[in-house]
């Protein structure tokens, strides 16, 4: 963050100040007291898990010199608390519309490009191959893991001070209005789109309300901005017509398109290298990330990274030394079993989940008696199309000779058949436990309600 006083804080949050000297700066927001610092600001936000407020004290203790409360129940044991330290306490109505207010701040006086990241998926990996490349020449502050979401957000744009030469935010949603409220807080330059597919399709109901969310970001470009999208995502008449910005790039799987690829290969480990092809240049790439789909994701970071003056050398190296956060096709081993996993227990639509079968079947076991072995866990928030989404799933794997299969959740067991169907984890758990023999490869993928993390924890016991 740049620095601000606390005079100016309260202003802009529409705060009071109750206490301390309106002179004091900070130039770091921190909502977690492990993180304050000298000069911090903390915000003591009220979450699921826990309330800031019970945790000021150890802010100060550790340096904030400015803290931002709601609880006006203690007023008087906060005051008392932040007079003790010679810190600034700022009351605000309420916490995320006063960080919000102070991230529209910040935004206002940064001179820098904004990168924004959207799509049904792809959001995350494409958001870190960027930061990787671009980190290559520039100083980066990108959204923390998938942080992308209306607290997310704001602290992300409050990282960036005054050495930052490159924000990139990841922009997540539910619901219509949600993404132009985030892009109105960032004021992107540059707008992505990785995907549309059946996200959320439960709450926004159909594929053409979803790519209109999703085209939110591209009418909050400036005219002098830059609209970057694939050429597939069978919207592009709707991407066109909300878009603000007067340049558009397009990625592709053809010279169509202003980025594409050529002479694509895929190793053992499902990792893909390929002739990416430029408006003014080739270069070839070598990803350390499985999935064919994270090529298509590296098309848009090229026409990000180029966009931004980046030489095709510092582009590749970024690229290559990209990886992925949490479990996103992450490579994995239980060596205690002696098979390796392919986790990708993030989250999981349809796209994704094709994606990851693709990736699957291309990537070869430990050994020759190795076996591949799916387990899938429900596609959540897909509606009514939810029952024809898992039938198409199980088709998919049988058609890539995927035939070592486990599902699990209400969704998979109405549809696929009784004997490979789990609706308890630890019958699941226990099956595999049984059926898994050492040289065994596995992918593991499932919606974030689905757990499969817990399913990935227990084969690696």
């Amino acid at each position: 963050m740049l620095c601000f006083a606390a005079a100016e804080i309260a202003q802009i949050t529409n705060g009071r100040l109750l206490c301390g000297s309106e002179e004091l700066m900070a130039d770091n927001v921190v909502i977690d007291s492990r993180q304050a610092s000298c000069g911090s600001l903390f915000a003591a936000f009220n979450g699921e898990s826990a309330d800031g407020h019970d945790f000021l004290e150890s802010a100060l203790v550790a340096g904030a010199r400015i803290a931002l409360i709601s609880d006006t129940a203690r007023l008087e044991e906060l005051m008392a608390l932040a007079q003790q330290r010679g810190a600034a306490l700022i009351l605000v109505a309420d916490m995320l519309t006063a960080l919000s207010d102070l991230a529209r701040a910040n935004r206002a006086r940064l001179r820098i490009p904004v990168i924004g990241i959207t799509g049904s998926s792809g959001k995350t990996s494409t958001k870190e191959l960027l930061a990787s490349a671009l980190s290559q020449s520039l100083r980066v502050v990108a959204t923390w893991a998938n942080h992308n979401n209306e607290l997310g957000v704001p602290l992300t744009i409050l990282r960036a001070g005054e050495d930052t030469q490159a924000l990139i935010v990841e922009m997540g949603m539910r619901a219509a209005g949600e993404i132009a409220h985030l892009a109105q807080l960032a004021a992107p330059t540059i707008g992505i789109i990785t995907s549309i597919g059946l996200s959320h399709i439960e709450t926004l109901g159909s594929p053409a309300a979803i790519a209109a969310a999703k085209a939110e970001l591209l009418a909050a470009l400036p005219t002098s901005g830059l609209a970057i999208y694939p050429d597939n995502t069978g919207f592009t008449p709707l991407l066109e017509a909300a878009c603000a910005a007067q340049r558009t790039l397009m990625t592709g799987t053809g010279p169509a398109a202003d980025y594409y690829l050529t002479d694509a290969a895929t190793d053992a480990q499902g990792c893909v290298s390929a002739v990416i092809h430029t408006p003014g240049s080739k270069m070839r790439v070598a990803l350390g990330i499985p999935g064919a789909h994270m090529m298509a994701n590296a098309l848009l970071v090229c026409a990000a990274a180029q966009e931004l003056g980046l030489a095709d050398g510092a582009i590749v190296r970024g690229l290559e030394a990209a990886h992925t956060v949490g479990l996103r096709l992450a490579w994995i081993e239980a060596p205690g079993r002696g098979v390796r996993i392919l986790a990708d227990a993030y989250n999981a639509n349809p796209d994704s989940m094709a994606a990851a079968l693709h990736t699957f079947a291309e990537s070869a076991p430990t050994h020759p008696q190795g076996r591949r072995v799916v387990v899938l866990g429900d596609m959540l928030e897909l509606g009514d199309t939810s029952a024809d989404a898992h039938r198409a799933v199980l088709a998919l794997a049988q058609e890539l000779g995927l035939e070592c299969l486990f599902v699990f959740g209400s969704q998979f067991c109405a549809v696929a058949s009784p004997e490979v169907a789990y609706d308890d984890r630890e019958a699941l758990i226990s099956a595999l436990r049984s059926f898994l023999h050492p040289g065994d490869i596995v992918l593991v993928k499932g919606s974030r309600g689905m757990r499969m993390e817990r399913v990935i924890e227990a084969l690696q016991a």
